[in-house]
């Protein structure tokens, strides 16, 4: 498991776990709670309620990297996603709870998932 250091603040930053098929609920949850604006940075279209569930729904996590982030709460603040494209590229796309965003939270996250991807196979070009 990745730790981030204490905060400026005094209390524990998130921390960085492997999300398996036991946390499909809790990564639907993550996905429900971004707004527009969010869903369209993190699936590149607008995705509906719906269409966030059958998303959901289809997550490959024995063939996928998913990360999470969890806050000093225990809720999953952020979502890397490394889905497989080929032997020789994957797809990474990340999401940040809005409460967590604009502070810096996302450039950390992308920075902890890429060294966990490559403790997990991964190759970055």
């Amino acid at each position: 498991m990745l730790t981030f250091p204490q905060g400026t603040d005094g209390k524990p930053d998130p921390t960085v776990v492997r999300l398996d098929a036991p946390d499909r609920g809790r990564v639907l949850d993550h996905f429900l709670a971004l707004d527009g604006d969010a869903r369209l940075l993190r699936f590149g279209m607008s995705y509906s309620d719906d269409a966030v569930r059958r998303y959901v729904q289809r997550l490959d996590f024995a063939g996928d990297l998913l990360l999470g982030w969890i806050n000093p709460f225990r809720e999953l603040a952020g979502v890397v996603q490394l889905a497989r494209i080929d032997d020789r590229a994957v797809e990474f796309s990340i999401s940040i709870a809005r409460s967590w965003r604009g502070r810096g939270h996302g450039q950390d996250f992308t920075e902890m998932a890429l060294a966990a991807a490559g403790r997990h196979g991964y190759g970055l070009a």
